[in-house]
Parts: C-alpha cells; sequence; structure tokens
C-alpha cells in the first residue's frame, strides 16, 4: 500500500532489524528495488544469536537469497544511474 502511493520514479529499499533482518531482506529481493543490509542493523547472522555476523556474510547471504530467485544483483554503476548520481569519480 505504501509503495502504491510513492511518486513514480521512488526507488525503494527493504531493511530489517535485528532477528527480522534476514526476512526482510528476502522480501526486499522479491518486490523491492533494494536490499539494505549490514551491522548497524544487526550483529548476528543466525536467529539464535549464536554466530557474529560480518558486513561480507551479511551481502553474501543476500546475493544468495537473490541468486536462488533467480535475480541478477546491480551492479554499483546500474545503481548510481538508478539513483540518478554521476559516475565516480
Amino acid at each position: 500500500m505504501l509503495v502504491a502511493d510513492l511518486p513514480p520514479q521512488s526507488v525503494w529499499a527493504v531493511a530489517g532489524i535485528g532477528r527480522h533482518q534476514a526476512l526482510a531482506n528476502a522480501l526486499g529481493v522479491v518486490v523491492g528495488h533494494g536490499v539494505r543490509t549490514g551491522l548497524e542493523d544487526n550483529l548476528w547472522l543466525d536467529e539464535g544469536r549464536t554466530v557474529l555476523a560480518t558486513n561480507v556474510q551479511l551481502v553474501e547471504r543476500i546475493a544468495a537469497q537473490a541468486a536462488a530467485l533467480g535475480r541478477a544483483l546491480a551492479s554499483p554503476s546500474q545503481v548510481r544511474r538508478r539513483l540518478g548520481l554521476g559516475p565516480r569519480s
């Protein structure tokens, strides 16, 4: 419902905090324009809070979710274009 009310050129992403992060990431892979992840939102890799995460592991998890669903990852230059940013200097 919220997405339907966004202006047509909006770019949006899905994020989750703590134990909800992996599910929110999966939702973002399926229906979003992007996914936000990182240690600032979640320190743990697993729901049981037994494995401390790294940013690399959190990104790899999203990449695996995208691959499992047949979704390609955007390159940094593709993301910059979509956001209307110039080339990186």
